[in-house]
């Protein structure tokens, strides 16, 4: 018998179910399916979350349908059944908001099916005997996905000890002792979590590990920390490291009784008896297009309503802090933002287009509070020295002359920013040596006229004098807090939002881009109550700034229906790109969606042999490779056999002994982007 003949079609055949597979395994999890509870399609579906988790391996997708989930359910509650959390294995994607029907993960709606991940195990509405953490995850990478859930009800309160127990009641992060722990978590919602610290979320990175998640459109709702912490706390102590990056996030009503009722950065080092630091650390985060609205530091101790930046001792903590929105938060001291390098440490932020109103150190008459916006502590050697430039200052309150800036050796720059103080001098409240220094562009007692700050709209009326008189130099970023156009009519406005970014007519529920990881990106958006005729432009961009069009689509014009629309850019860009939608009325007026941002490899890779016998080789034409490459091989029913991370370099190979023969599929990423998607053949001598 002729082998060609018999392996041939045997090759179309793999190639063809290689097709139709794809390359993840999804288990379905739906606490209302009524099947065989095998996890295996919606119908026969998990009833149950952790019954996923448990089987769930690097590559896996679980897809939970809306409703609520609990770690596990007692009444009464042990010590041992508090401590049960939903533990997230590392690569395991995780999507909520189904309604238990989708085939695609484009076509659920995290907003309309609202997927809950609660730690009321007693289910009595009550704190005392809730889970300590709700999500748990221990050394785990940036292929490690959470996305669509509200996480609550979490209770991390036992008086002594560390760990899950005492912090991070909604999710404890777990990247400490030498360990890296950084997920991605996106449209997640942090609501009603206590815990001595970190009370929404804990990074932990001290001791030598690394903590630094990446967060998208995620909310901290009224969490509460007995200490520091309330929203959210990084911990990067004993040479540790926890700089996460924020993208589009809200920290709105928290609260603490110690530092940091938002957001706590942690990166105070320590010291010997003599004085010699002998552990530093570092928390550096980016934070952008975020909003701080009302979070609260209770007691004298409770510093930095909004944010606590602690670097003292060595340490190092100066995030980035670009396009947010800082108000009505309150606190004794630092109404807004404390930066402590005090002691030999170092905080000093960059704070870039950002407005501080209506901030209010002192509020509960404890005596002493200072420091209505920011709070800047460079004593004992110490240096906290920010960089604040496109900001707005007004109307935060303190007892004192510091509204904008109290200087405890701390020493400031400040330019292209409207302040409600009459000088230059005015604005430096200080002791110990603390100066202010202003630069150009400066803004004096004259009033920003927000819309409305009486119901938190702190846009800019039309005739504002903080219009087009920023530095675009200072601010890369394509869009303001509204996810609109960052610069209209050439100069860039002061503070988070940019005057003529209009929001849509319609209710815009969602706007994707993807890249296929081969030739193509998917255009994915919808709508709701589309209230105007007209129709959707496809815009493309290399800058953010200058666009071009790339398709048209005709309106539905439905009411109180939801409508979903698709297209596909089949030739993008090579590297970044920016895409939008703008929607043209027949009136003849236009709006634009948010941005979305794609990022495509333009290099070439080879690989050879196939079929391979012994091992896959693969070359990348780039001389300017770094970071690291991540590689996942999968057999062709799409379980993943290996999986690696290495350095980035030109040329590696991959043993396959361990493979069984038949088809596989290997998928390459560098630094997160997929650059290669490819079949091959493993065969035996």
């Amino acid at each position: 018998m002729n082998v060609k003949t018999i392996l041939m079609p045997l090759l179309m055949v793999l190639f063809s179910m290689i097709s139709h597979i794809g390359y993840a395994q999804i288990y379905y999890v739906n606490h209302a399916a009524t099947g065989i509870n095998s996890g295996s399609n919606w119908t026969d579906a998990y009833t149950d979350l952790q019954s996923a988790l448990n089987i769930a391996t690097a590559g896996t997708e679980i897809w939970v349908a809306s409703g609520t989930y609990y770690p596990t359910t007692c009444s009464p509650c042990t010590m041992v059944q508090r401590n049960t959390s939903f533990e997230i294995p590392d690569g395991v994607k995780i999507f909520g908001g189904f309604n238990g029907t989708e085939t695609s993960q484009v076509d659920r709606n995290w907003i309309a099916n609202p997927t809950v991940l609660s730690g009321d195990i007693n289910q009595d509405n009550s704190p005392s005997g809730n889970s300590y953490s709700v999500v748990y995850s221990l050394r785990v990478s940036l292929a490690t996905i959470v996305d669509g859930f509200t996480i609550r009800d979490g209770c991390a309160d036992l008086v002594t000890g560390s760990g899950r127990s005492r912090e991070g009641g909604g999710w404890y992060n777990d990247g400490s002792a030498g360990n890296t722990s950084s997920p991605m978590i996106r449209n997640v919602r942090f609501v009603t979590n206590k815990a001595n610290r970190g009370a929404g979320m804990f990074n932990a990175g001290g001791f030598d590990g690394e903590a630094s998640p990446i967060y998208q459109h995620v909310e901290f709702i009224n969490n509460s920390a007995a200490a520091d912490g309330g929203g959210c706390l990084n911990d990067g102590t004993f040479d540790g490291d926890s700089s996460p990056q924020y993208y589009s996030c809200k920290f709105i009503d928290n609260t603490s009784n110690g530092s940091g009722a938002g957001l706590f950065n942690n990166a105070t080092g320590i010291k010997d008896e003599l004085g010699n630091i002998i552990h530093s650390g570092n928390s550096n985060p980016f934070i952008v297009n975020c909003t701080f609205k009302n979070n609260t530091g209770f007691t004298d101790g409770g510093i930095g309503g909004a944010m606590y930046n602690l670097g003292s001792k060595g340490g190092s903590c100066s995030p980035s802090i670009f396009n947010s929105l800082f108000v009505e938060n309150k606190a004794y001291a630092a109404a807004a933002i404390y930066n402590n390098g005090a002691d030999e440490g170092l905080a000093s932020p960059s704070i870039i287009n950002c407005t501080f109103a209506n901030n209010e150190a002192d509020p509960f008459n404890i005596m002493g509070g200072t420091g209505g916006a920011v709070y800047n502590n460079g004593s004992i050697n110490g240096n906290s020295s920010p960089t604040v430039l496109n900001c707005i200052f007004w109307d935060n309150i303190t007892d004192g002359d510091s509204q904008v800036f109290r200087n405890v050796g701390g020493t400031p720059f400040i330019a292209y920013s409207l302040v409600n103080k009459p000088d230059c001098a005015s604005i430096n409240s200080a002791s110990n040596g603390g100066t202010t220094t202003c630069g150009l562009g400066m803004i004096y007692n004259q009033n920003p006229l927000f819309i409305d700050a009486a119901n938190c709209n702190y846009r800019l009326q039309d005739n504002s004098p903080a219009i087009n008189v920023g530095d675009n130099q200072v601010n890369g970023l394509p869009i303001d807090l509204d996810s609109l156009p960052r610069i209209f009519n050439a100069v860039i406005d002061l503070g988070p939002y940019e005057m003529e970014s209009i929001v849509l007519p319609i209710d815009l529920l969602s706007f994707q881009a993807k890249y296929d990881g081969q030739s193509e990106v998917n255009l994915f958006w919808s709508t709701i109550n589309e209230r105007e005729s007209g129709v959707f432009v496809v815009e493309r961009s290399s800058d953010g700034y200058q666009f071009e069009k790339i398709d048209r689509l005709e309106a539905s014009d439905l009411l109180n229906v939801p409508v979903t629309y698709h297209t596909i850019d089949e030739k993008p860009l090579n590297g970044k790109s920016y895409y939008r939608i703008k929607i043209m009325e027949d009136s003849g007026r236009s709006y634009y969606s948010n941005l979305e941002e794609v990022s495509i490899y333009n290099s070439t890779v080879t690989t050879y042999p196939n079929p391979v016998i012994d091992q896959l080789n693969i070359q990348i034409n780039d001389t300017s490779l770094s970071g690291e490459f991540e590689y996942y091989i999968h057999n062709v029913v799409g379980q993943e056999m290996l999986h690696k991370s290495i350095p980035a370099k030109n040329e590696f190979a991959i043993g396959v002994d361990r493979l069984n023969p038949g088809m596989h599929t290997i998928v390459v990423l560098h630094n997160g982007n997929k650059i290669l998607t490819h079949p091959f053949i493993v065969a035996k001598l």
